[in-house]
Protein backbone atom coordinates (compact mmCIF):
# COMPACT_ATOMS: atom_id res chain seq x y z
CA UNK A 1 0.00 0.00 0.00
CA UNK A 2 2.69 2.54 0.84
CA UNK A 3 4.45 1.78 -2.77
CA UNK A 4 1.33 3.45 -4.22
CA UNK A 5 0.78 5.94 -2.33
CA UNK A 6 4.96 6.85 -3.30
CA UNK A 7 3.74 6.22 -7.15
CA UNK A 8 0.79 8.79 -6.52
CA UNK A 9 3.04 11.74 -4.97
CA UNK A 10 5.46 11.35 -7.47
CA UNK A 11 3.02 11.06 -10.87
CA UNK A 12 0.97 14.56 -8.94
CA UNK A 13 4.76 16.46 -8.39
CA UNK A 14 5.48 15.40 -12.11
CA UNK A 15 1.96 16.87 -13.15
CA UNK A 16 2.45 19.87 -11.23
CA UNK A 17 6.23 20.63 -11.67
CA UNK A 18 6.51 20.04 -15.27
CA UNK A 19 3.96 23.22 -15.85
CA UNK A 20 5.38 25.05 -13.12
CA UNK A 21 8.99 24.42 -14.43
CA UNK A 22 7.95 26.08 -17.99
CA UNK A 23 6.21 28.98 -16.18
CA UNK A 24 9.35 29.64 -14.17
CA UNK A 25 11.87 29.52 -17.21
CA UNK A 26 9.71 31.61 -19.46
CA UNK A 27 8.55 34.02 -16.69
CA UNK A 28 12.60 34.53 -15.79
CA UNK A 29 14.12 34.30 -19.27
CA UNK A 30 11.53 36.50 -20.82
CA UNK A 31 12.94 39.68 -22.86
CA UNK A 32 9.47 41.45 -21.59
CA UNK A 33 10.37 40.54 -18.08
CA UNK A 34 13.82 42.96 -18.49
CA UNK A 35 12.06 45.74 -19.17
CA UNK A 36 8.90 45.40 -16.83
CA UNK A 37 11.98 46.23 -14.35
CA UNK A 38 11.87 49.75 -15.77
CA UNK A 39 8.42 50.33 -15.98
CA UNK A 40 7.24 49.49 -19.99
CA UNK A 41 6.83 46.47 -22.14
CA UNK A 42 8.16 46.17 -25.80
CA UNK A 43 5.03 45.80 -27.86
CA UNK A 44 4.81 41.90 -29.29
CA UNK A 45 3.97 43.26 -32.51
CA UNK A 46 7.51 44.79 -32.83
CA UNK A 47 9.97 43.16 -34.53
CA UNK A 48 13.16 41.79 -32.83
CA UNK A 49 15.89 42.11 -35.34
CA UNK A 50 19.05 41.40 -33.15
CA UNK A 51 19.47 40.64 -29.53
CA UNK A 52 22.88 40.13 -27.47
CA UNK A 53 23.64 39.72 -23.66
CA UNK A 54 26.27 39.04 -21.46
CA UNK A 55 26.54 38.40 -17.91
CA UNK A 56 29.30 39.05 -15.42
CA UNK A 57 30.81 36.72 -13.19
CA UNK A 58 29.16 39.54 -10.33
CA UNK A 59 25.50 40.09 -11.96
CA UNK A 60 26.43 42.70 -13.97
CA UNK A 61 24.87 42.60 -17.24
CA UNK A 62 24.67 44.34 -20.50
CA UNK A 63 22.44 43.86 -22.70
CA UNK A 64 21.24 45.01 -26.92
CA UNK A 65 18.20 44.80 -28.58
CA UNK A 66 17.16 45.76 -31.93
CA UNK A 67 13.28 46.43 -32.57
CA UNK A 68 12.12 47.44 -35.83
CA UNK A 69 8.29 49.12 -36.37
CA UNK A 70 5.78 47.05 -38.73
CA UNK A 71 4.32 49.21 -41.74
CA UNK A 72 1.53 50.23 -39.34
CA UNK A 73 3.57 50.59 -36.41
CA UNK A 74 4.15 54.31 -35.17
CA UNK A 75 6.10 55.69 -32.22
CA UNK A 76 2.81 55.98 -30.32
CA UNK A 77 2.27 52.64 -29.89
CA UNK A 78 4.76 52.59 -27.66
CA UNK A 79 4.50 55.00 -24.27
CA UNK A 80 8.35 54.09 -23.58
CA UNK A 81 9.13 56.55 -26.62
CA UNK A 82 7.24 59.10 -25.35
CA UNK A 83 9.04 62.59 -23.97
CA UNK A 84 12.50 61.46 -25.72
CA UNK A 85 14.95 64.26 -26.97
CA UNK A 86 15.55 64.92 -30.60
CA UNK A 87 18.89 67.09 -29.71
CA UNK A 88 22.10 64.96 -30.22
CA UNK A 89 24.18 63.59 -27.62
CA UNK A 90 27.98 62.75 -28.28
CA UNK A 91 28.06 62.01 -24.78
CA UNK A 92 25.01 59.18 -25.29
CA UNK A 93 26.53 57.96 -28.44
CA UNK A 94 30.12 57.24 -26.45
CA UNK A 95 28.55 56.25 -23.36
CA UNK A 96 26.28 53.29 -25.64
CA UNK A 97 29.52 52.63 -28.13
CA UNK A 98 31.31 51.44 -24.85
CA UNK A 99 28.79 48.59 -24.22
CA UNK A 100 28.46 47.36 -27.37
CA UNK A 101 32.13 47.40 -27.60
CA UNK A 102 32.09 45.29 -24.31
CA UNK A 103 29.45 42.92 -26.17
CA UNK A 104 31.68 42.90 -29.29
CA UNK A 105 28.70 43.71 -31.17
CA UNK A 106 29.92 44.43 -35.05
CA UNK A 107 29.82 47.89 -35.93
CA UNK A 108 27.05 47.13 -38.71
CA UNK A 109 24.46 46.73 -35.83
CA UNK A 110 25.24 50.11 -34.41
CA UNK A 111 22.79 52.92 -34.29
CA UNK A 112 23.60 55.66 -37.26
CA UNK A 113 23.67 58.31 -35.16
CA UNK A 114 24.29 60.42 -38.53
CA UNK A 115 20.16 59.68 -39.15
CA UNK A 116 17.64 61.92 -36.94
CA UNK A 117 16.94 59.83 -34.20
CA UNK A 118 15.21 60.70 -30.55
CA UNK A 119 16.81 59.30 -27.61
CA UNK A 120 16.58 58.84 -23.45
CA UNK A 121 18.35 57.53 -20.97
CA UNK A 122 16.79 56.14 -17.67
CA UNK A 123 18.79 55.88 -14.12
CA UNK A 124 18.24 53.72 -11.43
CA UNK A 125 19.16 56.03 -8.66
CA UNK A 126 20.84 53.29 -5.83
CA UNK A 127 23.48 52.10 -8.40
CA UNK A 128 24.99 53.14 -11.78
CA UNK A 129 22.72 51.25 -13.71
CA UNK A 130 21.04 52.60 -16.94
CA UNK A 131 19.00 52.04 -19.95
CA UNK A 132 19.55 54.20 -23.25
CA UNK A 133 16.99 53.98 -25.62
CA UNK A 134 17.56 55.47 -28.84
CA UNK A 135 14.55 56.01 -32.10
CA UNK A 136 15.44 55.99 -35.57
CA UNK A 137 13.28 57.96 -37.33
CA UNK A 138 14.06 57.38 -40.63
CA UNK A 139 14.75 53.29 -40.58
CA UNK A 140 12.02 53.05 -37.60
CA UNK A 141 14.39 51.06 -35.13
CA UNK A 142 14.48 51.36 -31.74
CA UNK A 143 17.78 50.74 -30.09
CA UNK A 144 17.84 49.07 -26.47
CA UNK A 145 20.69 49.27 -24.46
CA UNK A 146 20.91 47.89 -20.53
CA UNK A 147 24.09 48.33 -18.61
CA UNK A 148 23.00 46.55 -14.95
CA UNK A 149 25.82 47.41 -12.36
CA UNK A 150 24.79 44.40 -9.23
CA UNK A 151 27.25 45.90 -6.59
Amino acid sequence: MQKSNRGIILVFLIILGVPLGFFLYGYFTSDTRMYQDWGFIVPSNFKKQYSVSETGGTGDRETYEIYALNGTDTQGDAPFLEKMSSQKSTEMQEQMIAILKILDVDTQKYPNFSHDYQWKVFNKSYRQTKLYIVFDTKLSLIYLVQDIWAS
